[in-house]
């Protein structure tokens, strides 16, 4: 069932990035400057990225007092963990901040 799973995320990966290149084409052929483009892609992807990153934070919050009942040395609040996720998402941003 798993491995269904990682075939269905790469089919709809395959045809996301295929899709937005189409896309980015039409745009270049339409006259968009490169740096529209750019920003669109990107834009798109921070955004497919941000709601999987808030959905697994909210999920493992939701979780994690189950997990710790179950587990002995699992805390049910872990912060270091929450800081790291929330530092990629700083650095993503500066890092598309300064393609763009």
């Amino acid at each position: 069932m798993l491995r269904l799973a990682d075939v269905v995320r790469l089919a709809w990966t395959t045809a996301l990035v295929v899709w937005s290149r189409v896309v980015a084409k039409c745009r270049m052929a339409l006259g968009a400057e490169r740096g529209q483009v750019f920003r669109s892609v990107l834009g798109s992807a921070f955004r497919v990225i941000s709601v999987g990153v808030m959905l697994g934070v909210l999920t493992s919050l939701a979780t994690n007092r189950v997990i710790s009942s179950q587990v002995w040395t699992v805390a049910t609040f872990d912060p270091i963990a929450l800081i790291s996720g929330v530092a990629a998402i700083v650095i993503l941003l500066l890092h598309f901040r300064r393609w763009v």
